[in-house]
């Protein structure tokens, strides 16, 4: 009773120097009513930092040190990040992506039922094994439960979610959890869970008045909050270095906002994106060159003789084919002009040239070994090329992507 006293009266302090920072929100369902604060950043020094002289946060999710310092009020400088590699194999937390559903919401009568085929075939898949559908929304959920025909099937409201998860776990029958609410918080090790689906990309719910002015107030908190949400999804059933756990995205939408997410902000930490399926670029073949016209200019490279080459390959530039970039800065390689191989390579990385990861990878070797040399300044550039890169080869093939 004293804790609940001293924390109305917390309150009301805080509310009386700020109402303005502070939103009331009222549920119909649920007949629940909340005061929440629209930022905590003015309260964390009295609710948490004032106890301590060192704080130390531990997590798998801060996705930007600096935006987590700023919306706890920390200065910046005042953060000394540490980021370790997580100890996971990806192999075993894949994540399978569809390309024939999209999953907005205007879209959803027209997607949904056609999802329903797709997510049967994944069940039948792991027909003996746990697993979980994230369904983002409760409509989701609803037509989920509403025309999936499989007696494994389970789900929740907001009275029972507790009990429904016990239930689930502790179950020694192959169950699927179908629920809006169980991307983060949730611990599912093992057995409990060896796969999932996330139905559609799990933006912020934009009716809640918090996540609205939350999102209003800065451009970049909207896209953090998905980003944290996919991360934190994805792990719900990867919880050690042995355990294995499949995703499925069912959201058409996901591999574009992945690679927008690369172009801008990049939230989403590498080991989520390399456990994509489908994280090499996609291939537009439109105006690649054939293999016997490269083959020829190669053969110039073969007998020294580097400066047809060079010619040859330069009347080829314009074509979406990396093997035209790739012969060039060869060539001049060998022929010892550096300065024209820096130049080609970097004229490659702005024109979003179609590209595997492999040949992706030889042209970044290439210029590590130019700013061994002198020609190039790998570490304060390179970042700002790849952004170009992945933004240009994402204009170039969106049909493919979308």
């Amino acid at each position: 009773m004293k804790n609940q006293i001293s924390d109305c009266s917390r309150f009301i302090e805080q509310f009386t120097l700020s109402p303005g920072e502070w939103i009331f929100d009222y549920d119909r369902l649920t007949g629940t009513a909340q005061f929440k604060p629209l930022k905590i950043d003015n309260y964390a020094v009295d609710t948490l930092f004032k106890y301590c002289d060192t704080c130390l946060f531990m997590s798998a999710t801060i996705l930007d040190y600096e935006l987590f310092a700023e919306w706890l009020g920390i200065p910046v400088g005042d953060i000394y990040p540490i980021r370790c590699k997580s100890p996971f194999d990806i192999s075993k937390n894949p994540i399978h992506t569809f390309r024939d559903f999209n999953m907005t919401y205007g879209n959803l009568a027209k997607s949904a039922p056609m999802t329903v085929p797709a997510i049967e075939s994944i069940l039948k898949r792991h027909s003996d094994e746990k697993g979980i559908i994230h369904t983002i929304s409760n409509q989701c959920r609803d037509f989920l439960m509403d025309n999936l025909k499989s007696s494994r099937l389970l789900t929740h409201d907001t009275d029972n979610r507790s009990e429904v998860l016990d239930r689930f776990k502790q179950s020694d029958n192959p169950l699927v959890l179908v629920s809006p609410s169980m991307n983060e918080g949730v611990d599912l090790p093992g057995d409990e869970c060896r796969f999932q689906i996330i139905y559609k990309i799990p933006y912020p719910d934009l009716a809640d008045k918090q996540t609205l002015l939350r999102a209003q107030d800065n451009d970049r908190w909207l896209d953090y909050r998905t980003c944290l949400a996919l991360v934190q999804t994805h792990g719900r059933g990867m919880r050690f270095s042995e355990d294995y756990c499949t995703t499925y995205m069912i959201d058409n939408r996901f591999m574009g906002y992945v690679y927008s997410d690369m172009i801008s902000n990049q939230f989403l930490p590498d080991t989520f994106r390399d456990a994509i399926d489908k994280m090499a670029r996609p291939r537009n073949v439109n105006n690649r060159i054939d293999d016997g016209i490269i083959g020829k200019g190669e053969e110039y490279i073969s007998t020294g003789d580097y400066a047809n080459a060079i010619v040859y390959f330069k009347k080829l530039l314009g074509k979406n084919d990396c093997r035209i970039y790739l012969n060039l800065a060869k060539a001049y390689e060998l022929a010892s002009l550096y300065e024209e191989e820096t130049e080609i390579i970097i004229r490659f990385f702005k024109s979003g040239t179609d590209c595997g990861d492999a040949q992706l990878h030889d042209f970044r070797q290439k210029l590590k070994k130019l700013d061994k040399l002198g020609y190039f300044d790998y570490n304060s550039n390179m970042e700002q090329l790849e952004k170009e890169f992945f933004k240009n080869s994402l204009m170039k093939n969106s049909q493919s992507v979308f």
